[in-house]
């Protein structure tokens, strides 16, 4: 199953709590998720941050696939390794951010 189509929004919850936030689909009307907080500026950054998901997991994606791009050509060609000298072979720093990248989309099950 896919998640809520973004683009989201966050407002004032309907509740009567200041700390409290309200996630929902843009023109909808239908609660994704409540968000809170300590104080009122901590519950709109934890709502702005999940109401930027859709997006930033698009962006996500994008990116893994232009930076997949990149690390074959400057990188490693998708090996891990590159060979600095006969001797010294390094990690290559293009499959660790690419699989940083990769597991944040696993997580949002993308």
């Amino acid at each position: 199953m896919e998640h809520t189509k973004g683009p989201w929004i966050e407002e004032p919850a309907m509740s009567s709590s200041k700390h409290v936030r309200d996630i929902l689909q843009a023109g909808g009307n239908i609660v994704l998720a409540m968000v809170g907080g300590e104080v009122q500026s901590e519950a709109l950054a934890n709502a702005r941050l999940i109401a930027a998901a859709p997006d930033l997991l698009a962006a996500c994606e994008t990116a893994l696939g232009m930076l997949t791009h990149v690390a074959c050509i400057q990188g490693c060609g998708g090996s891990g390794a590159i060979q600095i000298s006969e001797d010294d072979i390094q990690q290559c720093q293009w499959c660790d951010e690419l699989d940083s990248i990769k597991a944040a989309i696993a997580k949002a099950g993308g």
